[in-house]
């Protein structure tokens, strides 16, 4: 080893810088190889490179490129690595709620309830990559609500398989498409509607959506419409609501509302006070 050392001190300026920059480049590739995983396999492949490399302009002499090249640089970036560590980012604490994601950069945690927005060009994999292992993951931790199916049964199926295999919540369909898969649902029943106002609301919600107003059209010309009609309609709910709780739907409540004469609608929002302000529209005479 000594006589190593004595033919580079003998050796010329241009020796001298090629061995020096050799063993700084290896020592700040090697420093950088050791955060990586895979280390050791890594700078084995790459002094056997190196080795190459020597024996393609040089004489190679192992025990030089041991010397010189191996035993420098490894010392040099283990010392560099000790000095300057891997800064670990601290892992987060997964909560019974959490949804973590396993990303190149380690898991991503993140609580549904401060809102979650997904960002991405169309065929970028938001769908795959996110969509699918959040419904798998809502299913596991037993989380109720709705899905929004925009993938035309593709997310139904997800999540009835999912929610099979955790049956900690009841999984209901419902496609006003094919209504031979879908669970029936009553958005206006008695349970659902407590106040006069919530049949207002309920009202309002359906003839809007039906029409395409909202109540922030303001000049839009369907919203008289859409307000007259909803009064009516929820002057209906109602009534089926207080009196006849077993019919109180949507299909009994807007055919009492097409079908029946004036006359007859008249009477019937009549019989009850909140219902006769509900459907005031109907008792306004003609020119008023």
């Amino acid at each position: 080893m000594s006589d190593i050392f004595n033919l580079l001190i003998d050796s010329d300026l241009t020796t001298k810088l090629f061995v020096f920059i050799s063993v700084i480049i290896l020592s700040l590739v090697q420093f950088i190889l050791f955060r990586m995983p895979f280390k050791i396999i890594t700078i084995l492949a790459l002094h056997n490179l190196f080795g190459v490399i020597l024996a393609r302009v040089t004489s190679y002499n192992p025990m030089v490129h041991l010397v010189l090249y191996i035993i420098p640089s490894i010392l040099i970036s283990g010392v560099l690595t000790l000095i300057f560590p891997r800064n670990k980012k601290t892992k987060r604490e997964t909560g019974p709620y959490d949804l973590s994601f396993k990303t190149n950069k380690g898991d991503l945690v993140l609580n549904p309830f401060a809102g979650v927005c997904i960002l991405g060009v169309p065929k970028a994999g938001k769908t795959a990559s996110i969509v699918k292992p959040t419904i798998e993951q809502l299913a596991q931790k037993g989380y109720c609500g709705a899905i929004y199916d925009y993938k035309k049964w593709d997310l139904t199926a997800v999540a009835y398989s999912h929610y099979q295999n955790h049956p900690t919540v009841d999984f209901k369909m419902v496609s006003p498409f094919d209504l031979n898969y879908s669970h029936r649902v009553n958005p206006i029943s008695p349970r659902i509607i407590q106040h006069p106002a919530y049949a207002v609301e309920a009202a309002f919600v359906f003839l809007a959506n039906m029409m395409g107003a909202t109540k922030s059209q303001n000049s839009s010309g369907d919203r008289y419409w859409v307000e007259s009609a909803s009064g009516v309609l929820a002057g209906v709910i109602w009534r089926l609501r207080c009196d006849y709780p077993d019919y109180c739907d949507l299909p009994h409540a807007i055919s009492i509302v097409i079908n029946k004469p004036v006359n007859e609608l008249t009477d019937f929002l009549q019989k009850k006070r909140p219902v006769c302000f509900l459907g005031s529209i109907v008792f306004q005479k003609p020119g008023k």
